[in-house]
């Protein structure tokens, strides 16, 4: 079964594919491994699953991070959904992919099953987070999810996400992040610019670059598993 996996970020996806690609652009991560490189958010997550598209892809995988919802979702912490949530829809995800992923997990890394919500925009505050978690009920949230989830069920094919948890319910994101994005893509000159006039906002931005570090330990794993054992899934 031939894997498309989207990633939003650069620094989402060279935790399993090392090289520079553009923003839209596609490669092959091996014979049977397709990524692409989207953006942030629904606009750019449908184009990258049109790309992907072009490439026979049969299963389509969420990857990279996402913000904790529920107390029990800690930083570095792995979430596979049973389901995704999106505009009151939920979309059950490809079970027998997440279980043989879930096999290979070493004890080190903290899972969770439950459902990952979209969101139409970054959950900058504490507030934010525990407004959607009460609606949602949701384990955790990002905004890419739910519109993959969408599109692989119309197109009759199968989904999941693989996300590691980068902010806690309890960590609000620093305003230089927020600041630092451009058209879906982060801009890190920007961000460091911003970071250095805001020393006020030197110790919140310390401790997202810790546990930002800790999701991408988590999915570095989880992607070193896909790349190796997946050819035995088949």
């Amino acid at each position: 079964m031939k894997l498309g996996i989207l990633a939003p970020l650069p620094q989402e996806l060279n935790t399993i594919f090392p090289e520079r690609i553009v923003s839209g652009a596609c490669a092959n991560l091996s014979e049977h491994i397709v990524i692409c490189l989207t953006g942030i958010g629904e606009k750019n997550t449908r184009t990258g699953f049109k790309e992907l598209c072009k490439h026979q892809v049969e299963l389509f995988v969420s990857w990279g991070t996402a913000a904790g919802l529920s107390p029990q979702a800690q930083a570095g912490d792995l979430v596979l959904p049973d389901y995704v949530v999106a505009n009151g829809q939920k979309y059950g995800t490809c079970n027998s992919f997440n279980e043989k992923l879930i096999s290979h997990l070493p004890d080190t890394v903290n899972l969770h099953r439950q459902a990952i919500a979209e969101t139409n925009k970054v959950l900058a505050s504490v507030a934010d987070k525990k407004q959607l978690f009460s609606t949602s009920d949701c384990l955790a949230a990002d905004m890419e999810s739910g519109t993959l989830a969408a599109l692989a069920t119309e197109n009759e094919l199968p989904f999941t996400a693989i996300r590691s948890i980068s902010d806690s319910a309890e960590s609000p994101l620093p305003k230089a992040l927020l600041a630092s994005f451009d058209q879906g893509a982060f801009q890190l000159r920007t961000f460091l610019t911003k970071a250095f006039l805001s020393p006020g906002e030197w110790w919140g931005i310390t401790k997202m670059a810790r546990d930002f570090k800790k999701a991408r330990k988590t999915m570095i794993i989880a992607g070193e598993i896909i790349k190796t054992q997946h050819p035995a899934w088949m």
